[in-house]
């Protein structure tokens, strides 16, 4: 019987489908879920599940380390340590019943060398390390430069020591070879994170104008909050909503005060499904990157953006991410320059005008990234 461990942060779960995927898939999974963010408010929980044949049957409570806001940086070794322990000291356990899992699976550098750990105990058979993002060392704030450094030395020996690698896109794949990072003996395909494009998209006659994702400042929010009353006094019957949690949540809400009823957070949410619900109804899905040389979006998947187009929500997004040349090409939303703020105004306006003519080519550009077509190729030949 065939088995695998997936360990991911909780925010990121299910990113992409993925676990939807390996649920049908693999008859055996050992999920490890880390709060990595410890945020206050809509924080998720540290656990493993167990699945079998696609039914949880098992789920353990981790240990969880609390920290306060202003610990949460020096706390990042102890929590290292907790998820290196706890993962090397379950599946010790778990061993007994399942025998050596067939692979372990994670997108996250620090939980993929443990397990090319967990393979030279031969706890694991085959490591996967699937590579969404590269986080530039040169950042203002020293706190994270000081982590992305720490980040990195693990970044680089896990991605060299796994048996495959994934990369999400050929920007990044680009980006790891002229670095040197890429050995040619090793075994790397590009696989992005996937959509899950619902049978049909819904007629949408309000103005709702949302955000999905982590709330901080290289996400552009920011922006939105800068533009906001211009759009509200401009487009008649506009609102604003956001899904996700982060740092700055709380800095962000309090400027939403002064809007009332016009902006609506939602929390952190962890269901899928849900997250399509809410998104569904949204006229225009928001990615405004900053475009600052510190930023991670420049090499990332935007999760996101494949969200928006899951459900034929056209996109509003800055020249950073990848998926922007891809959304310019099947006209699927407007690119629009970050410091232009009436450029960020007459998108939201040209998609309203021709709203059914962007859904159906967002729609569309959601068919060529279905995680039914492109993640079977991830245990291709292993």
């Amino acid at each position: 019987m065939r088995s695998i461990i997936y360990v991911n942060f909780a925010q990121y779960d299910n990113v992409g489908r993925i676990l939807d995927f390996l649920k049908k898939r693999f008859p055996t999974i050992i999920q490890f879920s880390y709060d990595h963010l410890r945020l206050k408010r809509g924080g998720p929980s540290t656990f493993l599940k167990i699945y079998e044949n696609g039914v949880l049957v098992k789920e353990v409570k981790l240990l969880r380390l609390r920290a306060p806001e202003i610990l949460r940086f020096p706390s990042l070794p102890l929590l290292a340590l907790l998820m290196i322990t706890q993962t090397l000291w379950y599946t010790l356990l778990l061993k007994r019943k399942y025998k050596k899992f067939d692979y372990f699976i994670t997108l996250d550098a620090f939980s993929a060398w443990t397990g090319n750990f967990l393979r030279k105990l031969g706890l694991v058979k085959k490591t996967i390390f699937w590579v969404g993002d590269y986080f530039p060392l040169d950042y203002p704030e020293w706190r994270i430069k000081l982590l992305r450094r720490a980040y990195w030395q693990f970044d680089k020996s896990s991605m060299q020591g796994a048996d495959r690698l994934l990369l999400t896109n050929r920007k990044l794949f680009k980006l790891y070879s002229k670095m040197g990072i890429l050995q040619k003996s090793k075994n790397y395909l590009i696989v992005p994170i996937g959509t899950k494009p619902e049978p049909y998209l819904p007629i949408r006659e309000n103005c709702i104008i949302g955000f999905l994702g982590m709330i901080k400042n290289s996400q552009g929010l920011e922006l939105i909050f800068d533009v906001l009353p211009k759009i509200l006094k401009q487009i008649n019957g506009a609102r604003i909503e956001i899904v996700g949690s982060g740092p700055q949540e709380t800095y962000f809400r309090r400027k939403a005060k002064k809007f009332g009823n016009k902006v609506t957070f939602y929390g952190f949410i962890k269901d899928q499904e849900e997250i399509h619900s809410i998104v569904k109804k949204w006229s225009i899905g928001l990615a405004p990157y900053q475009p600052i040389k510190s930023n991670e979006s420049y090499w990332g998947d935007p999760s996101k953006i494949k969200v928006y187009l899951s459900v034929g929500v056209p996109v509003i997004t800055t020249n950073v991410s990848y998926i922007a040349n891809e959304i310019k090409k099947y006209n699927a939303g407007v690119i629009i320059d970050y410091y232009n703020h009436n450029e960020f105004l007459s998108a939201i306006k040209i998609i309203k005008k021709r709203s059914s003519y962007f859904q159906k080519n967002a729609f569309a550009l959601a068919q060529k990234y279905n995680y039914n077509k492109i993640y079977p190729k991830i245990f291709l030949g292993l």
